[in-house]
């Protein structure tokens, strides 16, 4: 009855995936997944970085535990990681401010979201402030060069000051969509990530 039970399509299935991920794992291609975004290619400060379809100049990295402005409130017990940059979008099309904040990710620890709960690093977007005016970010147009503030909020009281904070860029890919043929941006992907020191803002 066993091997009977084994013969059934279902389980044939079962056991021909389970071989294919043991050889995946022989040949070393789980590693290559989780080792990932640690090959990186590493951009400098001060230079311009490109991820499609962004090129970025990033200029300082700054913490404040003071509310700047109505956009970065704060509450006892928070800061702002902020960074300084000057994006310009390279493509023939706009790109929206979901796809914005998806493009930058921060390694930090104790991150809040928008609602003051907790986020990871994988997941918290960044509060995007347009410098010239200080409102949020909106769709970037074809060719436009705008300088911006990205602020992630974190738990001061749970978080140790880092000296340095470390961004990565997603890239994106403008492609019809399987589901409905739509044209839109898709594929975030880690490209680059840059290191840069962490001053107080004064």
């Amino acid at each position: 009855m066993l091997f009977k039970d084994l013969a059934k399509p279902t389980n044939l299935f079962v056991i021909a995936g389970l071989l294919v991920v043991g050889m995946v794992a022989l040949t070393g291609g789980l590693k290559q997944v989780d080792t990932a975004e640690k090959d990186l290619p590493t951009a400098q400060p001060s230079v311009t970085a490109t991820a499609g379809p962004l090129a970025v100049w990033f200029k300082s990295a700054k913490w404040t535990d003071k509310t700047l402005i109505p956009l970065l409130s704060l509450k006892p017990g928070e800061r702002y990681l902020i960074v300084s940059v000057e994006v310009t979008n390279q493509f023939r099309l706009p790109v929206g401010a979901p796809v914005l904040k998806e493009s930058f990710r921060i390694d930090a620890t104790n991150l809040l979201d928008s609602l003051g709960s907790p986020a990871t690093a994988a997941k918290a977007d960044p509060v995007v402030v347009r410098i010239s005016d200080s409102v949020s970010g909106a769709a970037m147009q074809p060719g436009l060069t705008m300088p911006l503030a990205l602020a992630w909020k974190q738990d001061a009281k749970a978080a140790e000051l880092p000296k340095s904070v470390t961004i990565t860029i997603n890239s994106h890919v403008w492609r019809a969509s399987s589901l409905d043929g739509h044209d839109f941006w898709a594929d975030s992907t880690p490209a680059l990530t840059i290191t840069l020191p962490l001053t107080e803002y004064t």
